[in-house]
């Protein structure tokens, strides 16, 4: 699926007041999947970057699901429900009733953006290597294995990149990997066989 599918597919939807409950969240849902299969639903108020009270995100199964809402825009449905702040008995019930109107429109939100981003979607990278001694098995090993072993590197570092600009990211300093102690040793011998 690529991300202009999805974009045809996603809806920002407005309401009018804004929902003060979970039932009052759940009823919007509830009037949005009338128009077709809902596969994510989000509120906007706890987004990382700009929290929107009264705003929603939705990603409907297919574009023509999207597109009838967009068509249908703006929804106005009504809530009924019991008042929390009378004590109901078996025969008074006081109910009141409110009115929210959904208005829906395109999203411009950018999808490719978001997965790639480690600040609003950390499950999904860029992923930084963690130095040696800051992994779990490269701290337990190094417990047990000489830092003087000309090993070590290549034994305490469990990353894919082997070590190399594991320190680089967050300084500019080289760090010692395996390939660049045997450069240096190399060297060593071979200056020293010239002698």
């Amino acid at each position: 699926m690529s991300t202009r599918e999805l974009a045809l597919r996603t809806l920002h939807l407005k309401l009018c007041p804004s929902p003060a409950s979970f039932s009052q969240r759940r009823e919007v849902l509830r009037t949005i999947s009338t128009y077709g299969e809902v596969t994510m639903f989000r509120s906007l108020k706890y987004h990382p970057i700009c929290p929107i009270s009264d705003a929603f995100m939705v990603i409907f199964a297919t574009p023509a699901a999207a597109q009838e809402l967009l068509n249908a825009s703006p929804v106005i449905y009504r809530v009924v429900s019991s008042d929390p702040r009378t004590q109901t008995t078996a025969s008074k019930h006081t109910e009141f009733e409110q009115i929210f109107t959904i208005n829906a429109s395109s999203s411009s939100f950018n999808h490719k953006k978001f997965l790639g981003s480690r600040f609003t979607n950390p499950l999904h990278g860029p992923f930084f290597p963690v130095h040696t001694s800051k992994s779990f098995i490269g701290s337990a090993l190094s417990r047990h294995i000489s830092k003087d072993s000309i090993r070590a590197a290549g034994l305490l570092d469990w990353e894919s990149d082997r070590g190399r600009g594991i320190l680089r990211i967050r300084s500019k300093e080289n760090i010692e990997t395996p390939g660049i102690m045997a450069r240096d040793i190399f060297a060593v011998q071979e200056s020293e066989n010239k002698k």
